[in-house]
């Protein structure tokens, strides 16, 4: 199987299938999928996702970038929005283009705050994904933000782990982004690349300040899961049945 779906309208749309989990089982391929925005999907590709069973795809994004670069999905693939209705604040991309980024030091501070903050920002959303993928006779899903890289990223950390997949193999999905994702001729002008280039690149130091926060505040994920999210012992046992060969 081929982890990288190769679309002409989506650089970093990947399948979550194949890695092993602490069990020795494997996470079932075509099941479920990442990707990062979904706005410039041609005709072409839109029957390849009809053609992975898609019925939804989780929007991960702020209203505002629903609303700024709508998802082209066939028909048969509803857009489900999980996301905030609002961005908590300036983005630091749009910080980047008013000049207010000085330094990669600053960028990546303010990124690895972000992250920091996903476990309380994003367990409603994650909540969403896990609870369909233990639906009777749940079909493929597919969740994105997007770069793809950060919201996205953070979500597919969640399911992997709580699938039983170790920290480290987690960590290499999410990197993956730095190899796929085209950044879709984001980066502004006029800044040097060394002060932009943090906020474009998936990083090891980001999504650790996410599990800082799931083991200091929560015990670990499990504990996040319990107490934020409501998928207890019990769901995560279903997850495992439906997602695991």
């Amino acid at each position: 199987m081929h982890r990288l779906i190769a679309l002409e309208g989506a650089t970093n749309f990947r399948d979550l299938g194949g890695y092993e989990a602490a069990d020795g089982r494997r996470v079932r391929w075509r099941r479920l999928f990442r990707a990062d925005g979904l706005h410039r999907l041609t005709p072409g590709d839109g029957a390849t996702l009809a053609a992975l069973g898609l019925e939804e795809a989780l929007d991960l994004r702020y209203g505002p970038e629903r609303a700024g670069e709508p998802a082209l999905l066939p028909g048969s693939v509803a857009s489900v929005h999980i996301g905030l209705p609002a961005a908590p604040g300036a983005s630091l991309l749009e910080t980047l283009n008013m000049g207010g980024v000085s330094s990669a030091a600053v960028a990546k501070e303010w990124l690895t705050r972000s992250y920091a903050g996903y476990p309380e920002r994003y367990a409603p959303a994650c909540g969403a994904i896990l609870s369909r993928l233990i639906a009777e006779d749940a079909p493929p899903l597919l969740f994105h933000c997007t770069a793809g890289k950060d919201r996205t990223g953070f979500a597919a950390a969640v399911v992997l782990e709580a699938l039983g997949v170790p920290r480290e193999t987690v960590m290499e999905d999410y990197l993956l982004t730095n190899r796929h994702w085209d950044r879709g001729n984001r980066e502004p002008e006029g800044l040097p690349r060394e002060i932009y280039e943090p906020v474009f690149s998936a990083r090891e130091e980001y999504l650790a300040a996410s599990w800082a926060t799931l083991d200091r505040e929560h015990g670990g994920l499990e504990g996040w899961l319990d107490s934020a999210v409501g998928f207890g012992a019990e769901e995560r046992a279903r997850l495992r049945v439906a997602m695991l060969d």
